[in-house]
């Protein structure tokens, strides 16, 4: 039988953040860039009658946005980008614009 893959050594120096058994719900957690105020009553019906199943069980429509940004800041829509999170921004910004030796 085959032995399983190894990862790289220095995965094993990396210390993971373990969620608490406990839950958090209730109290204010400053750590997870969380809202931490109810947003208001009426904005929220507003929010809650416009989801359909639809929009639960598939990932949004970017376009609609991107031509909305276009039109707002005056640009092509090839001039934007959206990204899961900053993160991801970064890891496209470095892949696109960064070269090995760099």
């Amino acid at each position: 039988m085959a032995s399983p893959v190894k990862y790289r050594d220095h995965i094993e120096k990396i210390w993971r953040m373990k969620p608490d058994e406990k839950t958090r719900l209730g109290k204010i957690r400053l750590d997870k860039n969380e809202r931490i105020t109810s947003l208001p009553t009426d904005l929220w019906e507003n929010i809650m009658a416009d989801i359909s199943q639809e929009s639960v069980q598939a990932y949004p429509e970017c376009w609609p946005l991107y031509k909305r940004l276009s039109v707002l800041h005056g640009m092509s829509v090839d001039s934007f980008l959206l990204s899961a999170g900053s993160d991801a921004a970064i890891k496209h910004s470095f892949e696109v614009f960064v070269s090995p030796g760099d």
